[in-house]
């Protein structure tokens, strides 16, 4: 029986290693490692930042228009949205595999460096090369986030549950949309109104929400990881 039990435990792990690469339990975010209060938490943390993200997205876009009227380049500017979608493809299968390799935390933290920082170039722009070359690392980073933020989803939720987290995540768009309408003028178009207004805005909200989300992602996935590690100790001494 024992011998039996060896060979099956040395098939599955070269299969493992051969065919289907396994993801290190250290490196996700294991929800059989945390309690239901850990995963409601970082749910809500996940939650709080797509409404802040849907709010910087519409206002940045809703603003797009004066911006590059500004600069006299408002024909140009219709091609960045084509140019964000190609990197967009691109990058989806890199932060994936990148988030198995380095971890969730990781992985998130340089997509919230990239998204953060193209919001500063764009907003510091004396030229529309410049804001263009911010759009350009924004959408690296908010790709990455997007990606990353699904992949959280389905890390802490069943699959009967996942539909729905899905789209209470997607629903923020939907009433974000009239709440910009109410700011974006008096930052655009106002008697007192600076374009780069807009960006000082959606640069702190980014900012906030990422400190939200990344606060609990980093505590959670070094607690699975600990209690991965103590439960590999344990079955070894077992």
């Amino acid at each position: 029986m024992n011998l039996e039990i060896k060979e099956d435990v040395c098939v599955h792990d070269t299969l493992a290693t051969d065919a289907n690469p396994e993801v290190s339990a250290s490196k996700i975010i294991d929800r059989s490692l945390l309690s239901r209060t850990d995963i409601k938490i970082l749910i809500v943390a996940i939650m709080v930042q797509a409404t802040l993200r849907s709010f910087e997205v519409n206002l940045m876009y809703t603003g797009m228009n004066v911006i590059s009227a500004i600069f006299q380049s408002a024909a140009i500017a219709n091609i960045l949205p084509i140019i964000l979608e190609i990197i967009s493809a691109a990058l989806v299968p890199f932060y994936t595999k990148i988030s198995d390799v380095v971890g969730r935390s990781q992985a998130m933290t340089i997509a919230a460096v990239m998204y953060l920082l193209g919001y500063v170039v764009q907003g510091t722009s004396y030229s529309f090369l410049q804001l263009a070359l911010g759009q350009i690392v924004y959408g690296i980073g908010s790709t990455g986030l997007m990606t990353l933020a699904q992949v959280l989803i389905a890390d802490v939720t069943l699959l009967i549950d996942r539909g729905i987290m899905f789209a209470l995540w997607g629903m923020p768009s939907t009433f974000n949309v009239f709440i910009v309408s109410l700011v974006v003028d008096p930052l655009t178009v106002g008697a007192d109104a600076n374009w780069r207004n807009v960006y000082a805005v959606i640069g702190t909200t980014a900012l906030v929400g990422f400190l939200i989300l990344l606060g609990p992602l980093w505590h959670y996935q070094k607690k699975a990881q600990k209690l991965a590690a103590h439960r590999g100790q344990h079955v070894e001494k077992r």
